[in-house]
């Protein structure tokens, strides 16, 4: 191709039409990029240097020696590349070959600015680097710079934090906190995941997958059968592959949609919330009960392995919350799902609230939560076991034995499961 024909393509997508014989790869109001042929082309309506960087950063990082994309040609506002051939995501399996990549670019003194998981692409039997009109190449990269180009990519991988990136840890977890605020109010917003409908007159979002039709059906004579719990403030009902809930208030059913997003993004496992409208909220169903349903039916939990694996799971559950700035007003197992192997899932997601840290009060609140919706069949030593090792990994403002007794206060002042042996 010629470059006025390069040039014909940037100007039909920056319209927000597609040329003949082009084929969308992503479009929305701040990039829109087609392939046609062997070529790939980006367009930025409303940034009028983003495409400038990206070309004149991709041709600096080729000369350094990294895999990058080829730069055919480019103006103000659009950049022509070569297609990479047959390209496939990475996954983390391919971490070792991402982090020498990523070292090298640090070493040349670049910092990418968007390093996640979604940026690379394999072709041909090898990694490339994607999206550098962000960059910047320093004379030497920063160490905060560079731990917070590897904090991205920890995110992007999901859970459990690979041991080679440990390090990054503080940093993966700043992402979560910021991604909460830009990304979760991406589910109250029309885009190429969520969209607009309403039920009852109501307006709200759903995910795009989740037809309206099958959504209508499930409230058929639903509010004329018996819920599986009621209260002051919501019912629920089990339909079909769904638990819909209906609240009392309209603002309460938009936070638990807002609430369960969040929570996703920070990297935490809930009951995925599928659509809301009006005082309605759709999730999807975690399992047949919760974890207190199974301590009233087996007292004795399955035996020492499995107390073992539960209580670790929901330490586990608490440093996860605590640690990525989630405070979550009744974390008990009557709001929890849990199988051997499994992490706990959380089903109750409107009473939570982010933010940079969680307070010495609310985290021993939390703690004593959990300590008390556990039966006595969990016994001493692993309760803990458990404690300490939420303290060495979040910290505590208080010696052990003092926070250790204001836990127990609580939860003996709570009327649950635990009676204090």
């Amino acid at each position: 191709m010629r470059r006025d024909e390069w040039e014909g393509m940037a100007a039909a997508l920056l319209e927000g039409s597609l040329p003949p014989g082009a084929e969308w790869v992503k479009r929305s109001r701040i990039r829109r990029v087609a392939t046609v042929g062997d070529v790939f082309i980006k367009a930025f309506p409303l940034h009028r240097t983003a495409a400038v960087r990206e070309a004149r950063n991709l041709a600096r990082a080729a000369q350094d020696g990294l895999p990058v994309p080829e730069v055919l040609a480019g103006d103000v506002r659009w950049v022509a590349m070569r297609r990479l051939a047959d390209p496939r995501p990475p996954s983390r399996a391919d971490l070792p070959e991402l982090l020498e990549i990523v070292r090298r670019a640090h070493a040349a003194g670049w910092v990418h600015g968007d390093m996640h998981l979604g940026n690379f692409v394999r072709s041909e039997g090898k990694l490339f680097m994607l999206d550098w009109q962000r960059a910047r190449r320093l004379r030497r990269a920063p160490r905060f710079l560079q731990l917070r180009d590897f904090g991205f990519l920890a995110q992007s991988l999901g859970e459990p934090l690979p041991e080679a990136l440990e390090f990054a840890r503080r940093a993966r977890d700043r992402r979560q906190r910021y991604l909460w605020r830009s990304r979760s109010g991406r589910c109250v917003k029309e885009s190429s995941r969520f969209t607009r409908w309403e039920i009852e007159g109501r307006p709200g979002f759903r995910l795009r997958e989740v037809p309206d039709a099958d959504l209508r059906a499930s409230l058929e004579g639903l509010e004329a059968s018996e819920p599986l719990h009621r209260s002051s403030r919501t019912r629920i009902w089990r339909r079909g592959k769904w638990v819909v809930k209906r609240f009392a208030r309209i603002p309460n059913a938009r936070a638990a949609w807002l609430g369960g997003h969040g929570l996703e993004v920070r990297g935490l496992r809930v009951a995925r919330p599928q659509a809301w409208a009006g005082h309605w909220l759709w999730m999807e169903d975690a399992g047949p009960e919760s974890l207190e349903a199974w301590f009233d039916k087996d007292s004795g939990l399955g035996g020492a392995r499995v107390r073992q694996e539960l209580v670790t799971a929901l330490t586990e559950l608490l440093i996860r919350l605590h640690r990525r700035g989630v405070y979550h007003r009744d974390v008990r197992t009557s709001n929890l799902v849990w199988s051997p192997g499994q992490e706990a899932i959380l089903l109750d997601y409107g009473p939570v609230r982010f933010g940079r840290r969680v307070s010495a009060r609310r985290r021993i609140k939390n703690l004593a939560q959990i300590n008390a919706s556990l039966p006595d069949t969990i016994e001493g030593g692993l309760r803990e076991r458990a404690l300490k090792d939420y303290i060495e990994r979040v910290g505590a403002g208080d010696a052990y034995e003092a926070l250790r007794d204001e836990v127990v206060r609580i939860s003996l002042a709570r009327k649950h499961h635990w009676s204090g042996c």
